[in-house]
């Protein structure tokens, strides 16, 4: 069976608890993904053989990104390591007629160099 490669940046999803918005939260539920590891993950879930391509930075927030895709069966060997940080998004969702926000903090992470 062919290998499907997917290449983007992995992200930290921080989200607030009870449907509340950012500005009233003080605290986050916390996962990673982005658009192409989401890719992966479903692919791999699946049955599919996956690999991923990205760069982590070489801290506990790159080792925990790296490890949550693996979990899912999606192969991690292609990840890089080195820089400064991981991209990281606020997701607000929406309730009742308030729309859903998405706030990006990307500053120095892998893709927007």
């Amino acid at each position: 069976m062919p290998t499907v490669l997917t290449l983007g940046e992995m992200m930290l999803r921080l989200k607030p608890t009870n449907q509340q918005r950012i500005l009233q939260t003080s605290a986050f539920a916390a996962d990673y993904g982005g658009a192409e590891a989401n890719v992966a993950a479903s692919l791999a879930l699946l049955g599919d053989q996956v690999q991923y391509l990205t760069k982590l930075p070489e801290n506990s927030l790159g080792h925990t990104a790296r490890n949550t895709i693996r979990g899912l069966g999606v192969d991690t060997q292609k990840i890089l390591w080195g820089g400064p940080r991981l991209g990281i998004y606020f997701f607000e969702k929406g309730a009742s007629v308030r729309n859903t926000n998405v706030v990006y903090d990307r500053a120095g992470s892998f893709l927007p160099r």
